[in-house]
């Protein structure tokens, strides 16, 4: 991308990088015969979600019922909350979807929050059981759970059960093949359990499948794929990555499957820089730039010097320049004693995780092959919609 035109530090998205990014994925879902539910608290942005819901997204993805109420604002009609809720104004909202034409669902993992959502509740709502492996995060560590939290499900008076899921993303692993092995063990315990369900006629509608961030989404279409229910039915796989619509520069670059496992398809692109000027050369290997982490991700990596350039417009060479530490407005570069890169230049950083990006700006242009501004992405930071009900004690 070019240097654009706004005051640095200053997080810019590639328009062409990010159209190819979200129709890429939507091709593969149409391939591999699922479909797409975007995890859109990546970026929570209207200008975002408008592209992918265009590009045929079944529906969207979030994880709290104050996400939801973005989606449904953006003009989301199919929202799956990737979560457990427990707080009852979020699944009284949730239940309320249906009455605005809007299919919702979230998760649940355990008897105990069947019974706690159906004592919060008032009108139906739909869940799917979420499974979990040891070492992951939530969702019912084993089948016979999964079948108990059915079991209450179908006892309860307001849940229906729509479904069966997973987060795959999470699972520890000796290496990228002990991580498959066990994403494929999940996995193949999810779409087991659901052929079981499905036999016992647990289902209030036809189930769905889900899992898949943006590391083994390939795993998931091709596992779920294969599931065949009762009288040869195949349940709806809806995949659910977030991250792969910018993409980013480090973490995601190792680990998509597009160019590896995944053949046939262009790699993802990486669509989000992040510009700040040198502040200062103090000392001869040594460059400090003005930005840190309350502007970039840090959680995965520190993030990448791709390119300098002077006030003049030259592009200096910035190939042995290293980010190695951070504050909350300053970034440490190494590099050799004779670059030319001088107080005043741009920089252009790559990140990783876009997940942690996005939610440190409120503005974000997304920028044309020239460098204009087409549009502006506008993340919503704030955890609750404005017009969520509050019950905030003032004392």
């Amino acid at each position: 991308m070019m240097l654009p035109a706004h005051e640095l530090p200053c997080l810019v998205i590639d328009e062409a990088a990010l159209q190819h990014n979200i129709e890429t994925m939507a091709a593969y879902a149409t391939a591999s015969g699922a479909v797409l539910a975007p995890h859109i608290k990546t970026h929570l942005a209207e200008a975002i979600t408008r592209r992918q819901l265009e590009a045929g997204a079944w529906g969207v993805t979030v994880a709290t019922p104050g996400q939801a109420r973005w989606a449904a604002e953006y003009g989301a009609r199919r929202i799956v909350v990737a979560n457990e809720v427990l707080e009852p104004a979020g699944l009284d909202f949730l239940a309320g979807l249906d009455a605005r034409g809007i299919w919702s669902a979230c998760l649940v993992d355990s008897v105990d929050g069947v019974r706690a959502m159906d004592a919060a509740l008032t009108r139906p709502l739909r869940v799917l059981v979420e499974l979990g492996s040891e070492g992951g995060r939530c969702g019912a560590r084993t089948s016979a759970d999964g079948t108990a939290i059915a079991a209450a499900v179908a006892d309860s008076f307001h849940l229906r059960l729509v479904g069966v899921e997973c987060y795959e993303g999470v699972l520890p692993g000796a290496d990228e093949a002990d991580r498959l092995q066990r994403v494929d063990e999940l996995l193949g315990r999810v779409g087991d359990l659901a052929v079981e369900l499905d036999r016992a006629d647990a289902f209030a509608e036809q189930p769905i499948l889900s899992a898949g961030g943006s590391a083994y989404f390939d795993r998931v279409a091709e596992i779920f794929g294969a599931v065949e229910l009762t009288d040869g039915r195949r349940p709806l796989v809806v995949l659910r990555p977030g991250a792969y619509v910018t993409h980013d520069h480090i973490a995601y670059q190792t680990l998509s499957p597009f160019g590896t496992r995944v053949t046939g398809f262009q790699a993802l692109r990486p669509a989000a820089e992040l510009w700040a000027r040198v502040l200062s050369r103090p000392e001869p290997e040594l460059a400090i730039l003005g930005v840190g982490k309350r502007e970039c991700p840090y959680d995965l990596d520190l993030p990448l010097v791709l390119r300098a350039v002077a006030p003049s417009g030259e592009v200096r060479d910035a190939t042995h320049t290293e980010v190695f530490a951070m504050n909350d407005h300053h970034t440490y570069c190494r590099l050799p004693v004779d670059s030319e890169m001088a107080v005043g230049d741009a920089v252009a950083l790559g990140m990783s995780h876009p997940c942690t990006f996005f939610d440190k700006w409120d503005e974000i242009p997304i920028l044309d092959s020239s460098g204009r501004t087409v549009e502006i992405a506008y993340p919503q930071v704030a955890c609750t919609h404005p017009d969520a009900e509050r019950s905030i004690d003032p004392r």
